[in-house]
């Protein structure tokens, strides 16, 4: 081959928001070229390659980096319903976690993690089901209705009994509902 006939192209990289720099590299017409081995890395994706096929570089190109997001796990771990729900998703993705039946007498707190719409998947989780006891209004009334006293109890605690109601008229009083040992749970 002639020398004035040889043309070489330029194979410029892109590194497509990734890091690292990858050096130009130069093709002689007529001649193989062999793509640097130096791959950029991005946060939350892996390099899957170049966007051109060397043997088909005719020109001056520039090479861009194609990558593919990572795949990550999230457990839902829920011990007091015995459960665990796994979910997979891309880097970058919403978590949306599964709906929760709070245990008897608890009330869903919420995850071990902050789970608030905006929270996105950038490595493998696990988030645990966090529940607190529910807490009930408990309140005692006279014969008429009126409110005596009114207490927040935590389920299955018990209330704390009023005095006995001693400014009755022709009625003498005998004894609240509920005992002073009755867990309250509704």
């Amino acid at each position: 081959t002639d020398s004035a006939s040889i043309v070489v192209y330029s194979v410029a990289y892109n590194v497509n928001g990734g890091s690292g720099s990858v050096a130009t590299q130069y093709k002689a017409s007529g001649k193989n070229l062999t793509i640097t081995s130096s791959a950029p890395t991005r946060t939350g994706y892996t390099f899957a390659g170049w966007n051109n096929d060397p043997s088909e570089i005719h020109a001056n190109v520039t090479m861009t980096a194609i990558y593919t997001k990572n795949v990550y796990t999230v457990a839902f771990v829920d011990w007091s319903n015995e459960s665990v729900v796994l979910q997979q998703y891309k880097y970058g993705d919403p978590i949306l976690p599964p709906e929760v039946n709070a245990p008897t007498g608890m009330a869903f707190k919420g995850w071990d993690i902050l789970l608030d719409g905006t929270s996105v998947v950038t490595e493998n989780l696990v988030a645990v089901a966090t529940y607190e006891p529910k807490q009930l209004e408990v309140s005692f009334v006279d014969y008429d209705g009126k409110v005596i006293s009114t207490q927040t109890v935590e389920y299955g605690k018990t209330a704390v009994l009023p005095d006995a109601l001693d400014d009755l008229t022709d009625r003498a009083f005998m004894c609240w509902s509920i005992s002073q040992n009755t867990p309250i749970t509704e």
